[in-house]
Parts: structure tokens; C-alpha cells; sequence
């Protein structure tokens, strides 16, 4: 009972697109915490709001597109 050749680049490539959406998902959840934590922490010192602002929606923004790539 062995698999041929194509069986198994099949059964890889099902696990490998598993693992992808799964840390895809994982990613976005991340941006979206890390624009989030700009927002809300003093973790760089020294910028302006508006600055702190972009950068927190730009980062929140990415996250929620990767999330939607994701569950696409």
C-alpha cells in the first residue's frame, strides 16, 4: 500500500496551505495588537501624535487586510 509520488506532494501541499492560513492569521492578529499598543503605550519616545496616529492605523489597517486574505 504505497503512495505515489503525486499522492504525496498533494498531501504536503494541503498541510502547507493549512499551515499558511493559520499563520496568516496569526500575523494579523499581531499587526492589529502591535498598531494597538502604539496607539495606547509610550513605547516610542520622542513622536508626534499625528505620527503615532498613522503609523497605529496603518498597522491596524494591514492586520485586518492580512485577516481578510486569510479567511479568503
Amino acid at each position: 500500500m504505497s503512495l505515489d509520488r503525486e499522492e504525496i506532494y498533494e498531501q504536503r501541499n494541503e498541510k502547507l496551505a493549512k499551515f499558511m492560513k493559520y499563520f496568516g492569521v496569526v500575523m494579523a492578529v499581531f499587526y492589529v495588537m502591535l498598531g494597538l499598543l502604539f496607539l495606547y503605550f509610550p513605547i516610542i519616545e520622542g513622536i508626534t501624535k499625528t505620527i503615532k496616529y498613522f503609523l497605529s492605523t496603518m498597522l491596524i489597517v494591514y492586520g485586518a487586510f492580512r485577516f481578510y486574505r486569510a479567511i479568503k
